[in-house]
């Protein structure tokens, strides 16, 4: 299904052989067996929840399923992560919804990283890092980690030779158990995320010794 949401992106990688891209493409494979036919399947799926607030403004989950997931800082006045939602995973409004887009505040990921973002290069770490040139709220949404999506066999492959090559690992994995509605688990969803060779600007979060930022499924 088409989106009529435009992401707002103007970051570039300062190194030409790295893909800059807008969110989480599938990796190409030319033998493509069981494992990649169902990653395909999951990519190419639509998630047909959706809210039915018309005329609303998605801000509290009694009122819409999607909602509750930000509330607006004291302060800068810019929507933030409800502390309530940090463990849980995170429904955004789509253009399935009946809200009104313009209105609806339960629509921060989907429209892309915040501004003023900085790729640095670090001479004691010897690597390039992400900063900010101005204050970011406690909460408050900095860019998705965004990538190639793996099999579990290519990220295991690309691990090892990053491992034997001694390069830097950018492969981060998200395991969601599955509920059947009774209670139980009965499956498992790996999400494999590569931003090494295509990504965006939120490759170079995971480069700092000292991180201090919160991780969110989304």
């Amino acid at each position: 299904m088409e989106s009529n949401i435009i992401i707002n992106d103007e970051y570039e990688h300062l190194d030409n052989c790295i893909e800059y891209i807008l969110e989480n493409v599938l990796f190409k494979e030319t033998h493509q067996d069981v494992e990649y036919m169902q990653l395909q399947d999951d990519y190419n799926s639509t998630l047909i929840s959706k809210c039915h607030c018309s005329g609303l403004s998605c801000l509290r989950d009694v009122d819409c399923n999607h909602g509750g997931n930000y509330v607006k800082d004291s302060q800068s006045e810019e929507l933030v992560l409800n502390p309530e939602k940090l463990q849980e995973l995170i429904y955004e409004c789509t253009s399935l919804c009946a809200c009104e887009q313009k209105k609806c505040v339960n629509r921060l990921v989907q429209y892309g990283p915040r501004n003023n973002l900085k790729i640095i290069y670090s001479e004691r770490y010897q690597s390039k890092g992400l900063t900010t040139t101005e204050t970011i709220p406690k909460g408050a949404f900095i860019c998705e980690y965004a990538g190639e999506l793996l099999t579990r066999q290519e990220a295991q492959k690309r691990m090892q030779e990053n491992d034997t090559r001694q390069r830097m690992n950018y492969v981060l994995s998200l395991c969601e158990y599955i509920s059947n509605g009774g209670g139980t688990t009965n499956k498992v969803l790996l999400t494999t995320v590569d931003p090494s060779r295509k990504g965006n600007i939120g490759r170079y979060l995971n480069h700092s010794c000292q991180p201090n930022c919160q991780k969110c499924a989304h």
